[in-house]
């Protein structure tokens, strides 16, 4: 945890995200290598699954129950000792993948592994709702919000595919997304 945040006690409010390479390898994001490109379009191919639960252990599973909640928890009481009367406001990640099919190659996943690729970002954004919720936090389901993955067109897509059509960084919310989130922290807050 860093234990250098410059925010001082004073704070009122606190907001605080995960990035997503901070629990998860690059290629969970861009598609494992062993992959090939035929493997990729095969609807029943798994790589990332394949690689990832190799020896009946969900790796990507054991390391976001193992490290990332208790980094999360950490962190949240971190805030919490430094700023006791603060409103902390934790957002979730968007689903970046349909809630079926897919849409390679703007998103660069073996149709077989959406499914499972879209679970284990549902499991973090879970788990990040649920150490809001015990830490007296107001959590913001930005993953429960169907509609905008990177398969999208422009116009309702927040999250920004392999080749981005909007000035962000591919795999990234767009500055669509960021004034939706902006919407719902704010109503987040009004109501709590």
């Amino acid at each position: 945890m860093n234990t250098h945040m410059p925010h001082p006690p004073s704070e009122d409010m606190w907001h605080w995200g995960i990035p997503m390479r901070r629990w998860a390898t690059y290629s969970t994001i861009t598609g494992h290598r062993a992959a090939s490109v035929p493997a990729r379009m095969s609807p029943i191919s798994l790589p990332l699954k394949r690689y990832y639960e190799s020896g009946g252990v969900d790796r990507l599973a054991d390391r976001l129950e193992n490290e990332i909640r208790p980094h999360i928890a950490a962190v949240l009481r971190g805030i919490r000792d430094r700023a006791p009367r603060a409103r902390i406001v934790v957002i979730d990640y968007a689903s970046p993948l349909p809630e079926s099919g897919s849409c390679y190659p703007a998103a660069p996943f073996a149709r077989g592994d959406v499914p499972y690729v879209r679970s284990v970002i549902g499991r973090l954004a879970a788990v990040q709702l649920d150490e809001a919720r015990r830490a007296g936090a107001i959590g913001v389901d930005v993953f429960g919000v169907p509609g905008h993955d990177m398969c999208q067109p422009v116009g309702p897509r927040w999250i920004e595919p392999l080749i981005p059509a909007a000035a962000t960084t591919p795999f990234h919310p767009n500055v669509t997304a960021t004034a939706a989130i902006a919407r719902m922290v704010v109503a987040a807050l009004d109501s709590n």
